[in-house]
């Protein structure tokens, strides 16, 4: 689970915990939880994944790994030296990790333009990341590309779990 500092900052301006580098707000806290299923899984698509991985006999465990990456703030500009190439520092935790394979395997059922820049960055740390989509999606509704486009782009395997195979985990 991300951490306090990180839950308060993208909570809404209003609330006084948001200023509060120590304490997240406590609606925030409680909501993200009640995004949690009991058995640990933030979706149903999630759950399928995992059923599947059990299906074809590996190990896996999931959101058991972290991974540091920096990402380029947009407009940003370095308040000691006045650069205009500032980076900040994040932490990717993937959904799942296969014991004994170099890679990590994310599940996207929506994959936004914010998820797109994290996996690129990602990428760029040089952890291989493998996604699993529910369906080929157009990555907007002004865009014909579909996310099987831009994996191909990008350098991602990818696949659908429809046609989700245990080639894949090769």
């Amino acid at each position: 689970m991300a951490s306090p500092r990180s839950l308060a900052l993208v909570h809404l301006d209003h609330c006084a915990y948001t200023r509060s580098k120590s304490r997240a707000c406590p609606h925030l806290v409680d909501t993200l939880m009640a995004r949690v299923a009991k058995d640990g899984f933030r979706s149903g698509f999630e759950r399928e994944v995992a059923a599947k991985l059990d299906k074809f006999n590996l190990e896996w465990e999931f959101e058991a790994w972290e991974c540091d990456y920096v990402r380029r703030v947009s407009r940003g500009v370095c308040m000691k030296c006045n650069a205009s190439s500032v980076y900040s520092q994040h932490t990717y935790t993937p959904d799942f990790t296969i014991e004994g394979k170099e890679y990590v395997i994310e599940v996207k059922g929506r994959l936004t333009s914010r998820d797109r820049t994290k996996l690129i960055a990602v990428q760029a740390t040089n952890v291989e990341v493998r996604l699993i989509f529910r369906y080929d999606n157009k990555l907007s509704p002004k865009t014909e590309t579909r996310y099987s486009d831009w994996c191909r782009k990008e350098g991602f395997k990818f696949t659908f779990l429809n046609k989700l195979t245990k080639g894949f985990f090769k």
